[in-house]
């Protein structure tokens, strides 16, 4: 009773509605019913845990109450009318794919199962990333291109965006962009018209879609548009239109984003322009 009123219902929408989704229906059954929960929730203790317990000193060490009233504060201060809600949950799982995030606006999750990143750049650095997802993908309910893999692109780089903007300057454009290296940017700056040309075709396409380029966005999988891309390309692309939007309309310009329609958003850039100048 413990596994199913502590773990299952407290996080029940994160269960039910992110990781029985994700990782497909062959692993739905672990986490969108009591039963599945237990089984994995026994185990995954007894199995892991000197591992665990080091990952819960390492987590306490980085004082998140106080990273997270930060990251919250710094969003308040920098955007205002905006805020965030969501249910924060810190778990370990028995299948990594999200290290940090969620699959809605109403959730958010750290997953200290998965080592593949850099715990404290992960809380300074992907908190605000995320709280900006959070408060800004409400605000997109009225939006008719809400369901569009171009609402996506500008969701995913607005919130690269902000977090360059939160740092005023302190980390470079390409760390903000999935903490990408100087030579992972340079690529992109290298093939840039090549980026939007083959892109342009599928950004009003259902965000749904297995398209090829859809899939460089969210929880997607198949082949992607640009295999030799070294991040995900959604999260670049909405960066540089965003970043054209606030040279084209004014320093601070690129909080309109939080107001106005993507499409409006991608028409007000001037970002196919340049592309075309090229």
């Amino acid at each position: 009773m413990l596994i199913v009123n502590k773990v299952y219902k407290q996080h029940q929408k994160l269960w039910d509605g992110c990781y029985a989704m994700i990782f497909g229906e062959e692993n739905s059954g672990k986490f969108n019913n009591k039963e599945g929960m237990v089984v994995w929730n026994r185990k995954i203790y007894a199995e892991n845990r000197e591992f665990m317990e080091q990952r819960v000193r390492e987590l306490l060490k980085q004082n998140v109450d106080s990273i997270l009233t930060s990251s919250l504060a710094g969003f308040t201060s920098l955007i205002g009318k905006h805020k965030p809600k969501a249910k924060i949950s810190i778990v370990f799982v028995p299948l990594q794919g999200v290290k940090i995030g969620g699959c809605d606006q109403s959730m958010f999750v750290l997953d200290l199962m998965d080592t593949d990143y850099d715990l404290n750049r992960v809380l300074t650095e992907g908190f605000p990333h995320e709280i900006n997802h959070l408060a800004y993908e409400p605000t997109r309910a009225t939006d008719p291109d809400r369901s569009t893999a171009l609402l996506n692109t500008i969701d995913e780089g607005l919130a690269c965006y902000y977090t360059y903007k939160y740092f005023g300057g302190k980390i470079t454009k390409h760390r903000a962009v999935e903490n990408m290296t100087e030579e992972e940017w340079d690529w992109y700056m290298r093939n840039e018209k090549e980026i939007f040309t083959k892109s342009k075709p599928y950004l009003l396409e259902s965000s749904e879609k297995q398209t090829p380029y859809s899939c460089n966005c969210g929880m997607h999988r198949g082949k992607k548009l640009f295999e030799e891309a070294p991040r995900t390309v959604c999260y670049w692309l909405g960066f540089r239109i965003i970043e054209f939007y606030e040279k084209k309309h004014g320093a601070g310009s690129w909080k309109d984003v939080y107001e106005l329609p993507v499409r409006e958003v991608m028409a007000k850039s001037g970002y196919e322009d340049y592309i075309n100048s090229l």
